[in-house]
């Protein structure tokens, strides 16, 4: 669980950004205090938490509905922002074998600084065949219609953009929430528009290998702006492998 917003030491609460309450399904809250917490002052004062909630989650079910209570933000101004993102690693034998990372913490990116780079490696993707990838933002303070916004991905000797058609290339951190180009219709309430908080799953379509090809053993990732501040706080990213795949069965 990654939450966050931004403050200051006036902000209601401020002592309690490290503390929410969750509950999934119909239960009753429960109280949690943040694994870590990085306070962030460069652009705007912001903060950022994470919590391993695996056990929680894995009681609460598959198909649970989570609810996030007493989160810490300003208000009744520009440039305020504030949410919660669930980032689930799971299993599913029917899938072909990914590496699997998740970057937890908090990244300014601005025309201030140079563009942020993460850099991947650890991994071979398939000899032959097809190649599929996906990766996942949850950033803050994307501002809808302030243009070049940019996400790269370079695993075959390019930085390629990525897009979705909810998030067009040059705005890519619009303030939606979507998975692989289509907004989640789950959300209570359902904005359209949320105001500063983007968490979204790109799956580009690599057919040609332009992301990525066959034997690749690294690949990185480039967040960019033009003309803002924005502030990344989780990459995820799931891109097919070649590895044994060793599974016991039993047979008649």
């Amino acid at each position: 669980l990654f939450w966050g917003g931004s403050v200051n030491n006036a902000t209601p609460n401020f002592a309690n950004r490290g503390k929410v309450k969750i509950k999934a399904n119909g239960g009753s809250y429960v109280e949690i205090d943040a694994d870590s917490i990085v306070s962030n002052n460069s652009g705007s004062i912001t903060y950022h938490c994470y919590k391993n909630i695996t056990s929680f989650a894995q009681t609460a079910g598959r198909f649970a509905r989570y609810t996030i209570a007493d989160l810490v933000t300003q208000t009744g101004s520009a440039n305020r922002f504030g949410g919660w993102t669930l980032v689930v690693a799971y299993r599913n034998d029917l899938e072909t074998q990914k590496n699997l990372t998740v970057f937890g913490g908090v990244a300014n990116i601005s025309t201030t600084f140079t563009p942020v780079q993460i850099d991947l490696n650890g991994f071979l993707t398939p000899p032959t065949g097809p190649v599929t990838l996906e990766m996942g933002v949850v950033a803050y303070d994307g501002d809808r219609g302030f243009l070049q916004d940019s996400m790269y991905f370079n695993g075959a000797g390019t930085y390629i953009p990525v897009s979705d058609a909810l998030n067009p290339s040059r705005d890519i951190f619009n303030s939606t929430i979507g998975n692989k180009g289509i907004e989640n219709p789950f959300r209570i309430p359902l904005l359209h528009n949320t105001m500063g908080w983007d968490a979204d799953i790109f799956a580009p379509d690599n057919s040609t290998k332009n992301f990525i090809g066959n034997n690749a053993t690294s690949a990185s990732l480039r967040l960019t702006t033009g003309n803002e501040n924005y502030y990344a706080q989780v990459v995820t990213t799931a891109i097919d492998v070649y590895e044994p795949d060793i599974r016991l069965g039993n047979t008649t």
